[in-house]
């Protein structure tokens, strides 16, 4: 995590509502419980290998992990690699939830241009979200991020 650009705080508002801000370059985005769901907030800093997530339908898991992508992008936590197994379903799917947490967060200002049809999205400070179908093998063999592994 790059010290100088990106400080964490947790705090409880005057309404008494615990934020977790990020502050990256003087910029604040919030994630708070009134954006994410509370079920799921003990999960959005946790770094662990492998997580699963279940529910039933309208629960909010994809809501989730796009704030969650978005959330590591910011902070510098990880490099994201979207698949699915055809590529063309990722665009009305995955890239959508992540670009619609960026868009309705009022968070562009802290990413380079977002493409507008499936591409990468790039954080301003190099971590990157992938997507990839499965469908040619060929096309995820060698993927290197700018930053991070």
């Amino acid at each position: 995590m790059q010290a100088k650009a990106v400080k964490e705080r947790r705090k409880r508002d005057r309404s008494g509502v615990k934020r977790t801000s990020v502050y990256i370059k003087e910029r604040a985005a919030y994630f708070t419980k009134d954006i994410i769901n509370e079920i799921y907030c003990p999960h959005l800093e946790k770094m662990t290998r492998t997580q699963i997530f279940y529910g039933g339908s309208s629960s909010g898991k994809s809501v989730f992990l796009a704030q969650r992508a978005v959330y590591d992008l910011l902070t510098g936590g990880r490099n994201y690699l979207a698949c699915r197994h055809i590529g063309g379903s990722l665009a009305d799917s995955v890239f959508k939830e992540i670009k619609k947490v960026i868009i309705d967060g009022n968070l562009t200002h802290l990413f380079q241009k977002l493409p507008k049809t499936l591409g990468t999205i790039t954080c301003t400070n190099g971590y990157q979200a992938v997507f990839k179908g499965l469908d040619d093998a060929e096309k995820v063999k060698s993927i290197t991020p700018m930053v991070g592994v």
